[in-house]
C-alpha cells in the first residue's frame, strides 16, 4: 500500500506547483513501513518465527532500529519502569502518558487512544510499564503502523495465543476493540488472536501505567513522518453562497491544500495551496449547487493523499440556535440574522416530531426575531426557523433542527436594605420580562403578616412587623399569560449588621472603633486569637452613641481579632444584630525601636536618640562600660535620653527597647561609643585685609582649648597651626597665609583628666581665599 503511495506521490509532483527540486527529494526518502516491511524477510526478524534476541523485547527492538536507523536503541537507559534517558543523544523522547489508576478508566482508553494517534510514527519505540516504579512491569514495542482504525505493534518476547515467547510477532490494537473491552484480547472466529486490547492493563492492575513514545533524531532527514496522514474532513454552510471545510490535524504537516469542484464535473479547483489552519472558508460558491470538497496535507514539499470527497448543496446557513424569552406580549424567539438571504419561515408543532404548521413569514432579512402571543403559561412548543433565498424564480431554503420554548417567567431576585429592628425595606430586581409582582409577607408560623399584594414597585418599606421575629418574604413575577415561581428571601426585625471600622494597638489597650446605624441600646465586642476561631465577650458597652472601645485586658505580644454586634432591649428582652466581620488582625506588643543613635554631648555625657513606637508609653534605655553591667534608665513619652555621668576615655555600649502597659518589646542592636569630647562645629572663617584669615568657634567651658589645623584642599592633608590652650578663646588669626589663595581649616576640642589629654575629632572643613 504504501509503495503504491510513494509512486503516486511522485505523479502527483509532476502536476504540482512545487520546483522540481521538491520533487527529487521524493526519491532520497521512504517510508518507515516500507522498511519495516522488508526488515521482516530476514530471518530472526520474520513475525512468527523465532526472535534474534531471545526473551529480551528491548534487545530485539534495537536490534530493528540497526536496521531501520542503522544506529542502536541499545544506548539508551530504560528508568522507573518506562522513562527513558537518552544516553546516546541519537534518539529523544516525544511524549509521555501517565495514569496512576489501577484498572482502565474510559478517560485512560481515550487518553491511550489519543496519545498514540497524536504523536506516535511508524518505526517510533514504544516503552510501557507500571506508573508505580516499585512495581517491576515493564514492555518494548516498535510502532509498526498507525492510523485512524487501528496500531500495529512489532515486538517479541510477549507470549499470546499463537505466538511464543522466543518468537518475534505484528499485532494489532484496534481502538474501537480496545474501548468496547480494555480487559481482554479480542479473537476472530478462527480462534486467532484479533486485537491486544488488554496489553496494558496487564501493567495497570498491579501500579497504573506510564507510556513514553521515543524517536530516531534525524528520522525526517530518512523518513516521511507519516501517522495518520489522511485528514478527515467536514464541510457546513456559512451563508447562501459560502462553506465552511474542517478536518482533523496531520502530525508534522507544513501546510493543507483544499480543493472543491461542482459534483459530477472531473477538474479540481484549488482554493488554496498553503493553508495552516485546520479551517478553511470558501466563498462565492452558486446557491443550490452540490460541490465536491477534499483536502491533503503537505509533509514538507510533498503532498499526501487527499482526503475522502465531502459533498454539500450550497443553500443558506442553517440556523443553529434559537433564543426564547417570555414578553409582555408573548414567548418571544431570536436568532442570528444573516443578509444573504430574503427571509425566513416560522413552525410550529406542539410534539417534537409532530406537524409543524407555518405561523409566520417574515421577508425581511434584518428581522431576526418574533413574538408568538399565541402560547398558554408553561406548556411547551418547538419551533423551526427555516431560512429562504430567491433567484430568479427558483427558492433556496434551510430549515432548522427543532427547537423547544415555554412561556414561563423567571422568579426575581430578592434582597432588602435599611434593615433595624422597627422597619425594613425589601428590594425586587427583575429577572427577565414582567408587567407586575406579587409579593406577601409570612411568619415564622406561615400565617400571613402582609397579605398577597400586586405592585410595579421595587422597594417595599415595611414598619408593621414585630421586633424580633422571624419572616419570609414571597414575591413572583406576572403578566396576563402566569406567574413566576415565587422567589423567597427570610429576614428578621433585629438590628442591623455594623462594621469594624478600625483597630489600633495603643500603650493602654487596643482602641476598636466600629459604626453606629443608630435606633439601638448598646454594643457587645467580642474578641479570639485566630480570625475563624471562637469569640468571647470582651465588654457589654451599654452606650447607644458609642463608637469605640479600649480594650485594656490584653496579654503582650498577642494576636487579636474582634467582632461587634449591636442590641436593643424590646419588652425586656435583648435582640441583637448578627454579629460583623471579623477585623483585620492587631497585635498588643511593641516594635524595636529603629534608627538608634549615640551622640557626644560632654566629655562625660551623650545624647541617644530612636525612632519612636506608636503604642509605647516609655522606654527602657540601658547602658555598660567595656566590662561593667548594664544600667537602666526609664524614659517617659519621648524618644530621646542624655546620659551623664561617664568616664572620659572609657568605651561604653548603649540600647533602647519599647515598654507599654502590657510589656516590653526586644532591644535594639547595641551602639557601642568611647567617650570623648564632642565634634566641634563647622569653624567660620573670615578674609580680614591686611591681617589674614580669622578662624571663629564656639568656646567650650568643659575644654581646655582646642587646636587648629590648616590644608591648601578639602580633601588634602591637615597640619597643626596652632593650639589654643585658653577655653575661653573664640578665635585666632592665620596671618601665615599667601594672597589670593584658599584655605581649608578644621578645629579639635580638647581636654584632660588625671594628666591624661583627649581629644574629640576634627571638625568638617570650612574654606575661605585670603584677599590681601
Amino acid at each position: 500500500m504504501k509503495r503504491l503511495l510513494s509512486a503516486f506521490l511522485v505523479i502527483i509532483m509532476l502536476f504540482s506547483a512545487f520546483p522540481q527540486s521538491a520533487f527529487a527529494a521524493v526519491t532520497v526518502k521512504g517510508y518507515a513501513t516500507d522498511r519495516l516491511a522488508e526488515i521482516q524477510t530476514i530471518n530472526g526478524f520474520i513475525p512468527g518465527k523465532t526472535s534474534v534476541e531471545q526473551g529480551n523485547c528491548y534487545g530485539f527492538v534495537s536490534r530493528v532500529c540497526e536496521l531501520l536507523y542503522e544506529v542502536q536503541y541499545n544506548g539508551e537507559g530504560l528508568y522507573d519502569n518506562y522513562k527513558v534517558k537518552h544516553y546516546s543523544g541519537n534518539y529523544y523522547t516525544v511524549s509521555t502518558f501517565t495514569s496512576a489508576n489501577l484498572s482502565p478508566t474510559m478517560d485512560d482508553v481515550n487518553g491511550i487512544i489519543a496519545f498514540f494517534l497524536n504523536n506516535a510514527m511508524p518505526g517510533d519505540v514504544v516503552h510501557y510499564g507500571a506508573y508505580n516504579k516499585n512495581v517491576s512491569k515493564t514492555h518494548t514495542f516498535i510502532v509498526n503502523s498507525i492510523d485512524e482504525e487501528k496500531m500495529t505493534i512489532y515486538h517479541s518476547n510477549y507470549q499470546v495465543a499463537q505466538n511464543s515467547k522466543e518468537s518475534c510477532h505484528v499485532d494489532n490494537f484496534y481502538w474501537n476493540s480496545f474501548r468496547n473491552d480494555p480487559l481482554h484480547h479480542a479473537k476472530n472466529a478462527n480462534g486467532t488472536l484479533y486485537s491486544l486490547n488488554a496489553m496494558f492493563y496487564n501493567t495497570m492492575k498491579v501500579g497504573g501505567i506510564g507510556i513514553t513514545i521515543n524517536r530516531y533524531k534525524n528520522y525526517t532527514q530518512r523518513y516521511y513522518p507519516v501517522t495518520a496522514a489522511v485528514p478527515t474532513l467536514s464541510a457546513s454552510s456559512t451563508s447562501s453562497t459560502g462553506v465552511r471545510l474542517s478536518w482533523s490535524a496531520i502530525s508534522y504537516a507544513s501546510a493543507y491544500n483544499v480543493q472543491y469542484k461542482k459534483s459530477g464535473e472531473t477538474q479540481y479547483t484549488t482554493a488554496t495551496s498553503s493553508c495552516t489552519n485546520l479551517t478553511y472558508d470558501i466563498n462565492n460558491l452558486t446557491i443550490g449547487e452540490t460541490y465536491d470538497f477534499r483536502v491533503a496535507a503537505y509533509l514538507g514539499n510533498n503532498l499526501m493523499n487527499y482526503s475522502s470527497p465531502v459533498s454539500l448543496q450550497i443553500l443558506p446557513q442553517k440556523i443553529s440556535a434559537v433564543n426564547f424569552s417570555p414578553q409582555s406580549n408573548g414567548l418571544g424567539l431570536s436568532w442570528e440574522a444573516s443578509s444573504d438571504i430574503s427571509g425566513v419561515r416560522i413552525y410550529k408543532s406542539k410534539s417534537k416530531n409532530g406537524k409543524y404548521s407555518l405561523i409566520k413569514t417574515i421577508d425581511d432579512n434584518k428581522q431576526s426575531t418574533f413574538i408568538d402571543a399565541d402560547v398558554v403559561y408553561g406548556e411547551p412548543y418547538y419551533y423551526k426557523v427555516e431560512r429562504y433565498a430567491l433567484v430568479g424564480k427558483n427558492e433556496y431554503s434551510a430549515l432548522s433542527d427543532a427547537f423547544s420554548g415555554a412561556y414561563i417567567l423567571a422568579s426575581p431576585y430578592l434582597s432588602y436594605k435599611d434593615e433595624n429592628a422597627y422597619s425594613i425595606t425589601l428590594v425586587i430586581n427583575k429577572n427577565g420580562e414582567c408587567d407586575e409582582f406579587e409579593y406577601y409577607i409570612a411568619d415564622k408560623d406561615a400565617n400571613n403578616a402582609v397579605p398577597p399584594t400586586v405592585t410595579k414597585d421595587t422597594q417595599i418599606k415595611i414598619n408593621t412587623l414585630e421586633i424580633g421575629e422571624k419572616y419570609t418574604f414571597f414575591c413572583r413575577q406576572k403578566t396576563k399569560y402566569g406567574s413566576s415561581d415565587y422567589s423567597r428571601l427570610d429576614f428578621e426585625m433585629i438590628p442591623r449588621k455594623e462594621n469594624i471600622s478600625r483597630v489600633v494597638s495603643k500603650a493602654d489597650g487596643i482602641s476598636v472603633t466600629f459604626t453606629n446605624t443608630g435606633s439601638i441600646n448598646g454594643f457587645c465586642l467580642y474578641r479570639s486569637e485566630k480570625q475563624d476561631g471562637n469569640y468571647s465577650l470582651v465588654a457589654m458597652i451599654e452606650n447607644a452613641s458609642a463608637k469605640s472601645y479600649l480594650d485594656k485586658n490584653l496579654k503582650y505580644n498577642k494576636t487579636y481579632y474582634y467582632k461587634v454586634r449591636s442590641y436593643i432591649i424590646h419588652n425586656n428582652k435583648k435582640y441583637y444584630s448578627p454579629y460583623s466581620n471579623a477585623s483585620w488582625a492587631v497585635k498588643s506588643g511593641v516594635a524595636v525601636p529603629a534608627n538608634f543613635t549615640v551622640t557626644r554631648k560632654t566629655p562625660t555625657s551623650v545624647t541617644l536618640g530612636w525612632s519612636a513606637i506608636a503604642n509605647a508609653n516609655r522606654y527602657t534605655v540601658e547602658y555598660k562600660s567595656e566590662k561593667g553591667k548594664w544600667k537602666a534608665v526609664t524614659v517617659w513619652n519621648k524618644n530621646t535620653a542624655t546620659i551623664s555621668k561617664l568616664t572620659l576615655g572609657k568605651k561604653y555600649s548603649f540600647r533602647v527597647k519599647a515598654v507599654n502597659n502590657f510589656g516590653a518589646g526586644s532591644f535594639c542592636k547595641t551602639v557601642s561609643k568611647k567617650v570623648l569630647p564632642p565634634t566641634p562645629t563647622l569653624p567660620k572663617l573670615k578674609s580680614v585685609k591686611s591681617k589674614g584669615i580669622q578662624i571663629s568657634w564656639e568656646a567650650k567651658s568643659w575644654a581646655k582649648g582646642c587646636k587648629i589645623y590648616r590644608a591648601s584642599s578639602k580633601n588634602g592633608k591637615y597640619s597643626l597651626v596652632k593650639t589654643i590652650s585658653n577655653s575661653k578663646t573664640k578665635a585666632w588669626t592665620d596671618k601665615s597665609v599667601k594672597k589670593n589663595k584658599k584655605y581649608y581649616y578644621k578645629i579639635v576640642y580638647y581636654t584632660s583628666k588625671n594628666k591624661k589629654y583627649y581629644e574629640s575629632a576634627k571638625s568638617s572643613a570650612a574654606g575661605v581665599k585670603y584677599a590681601k
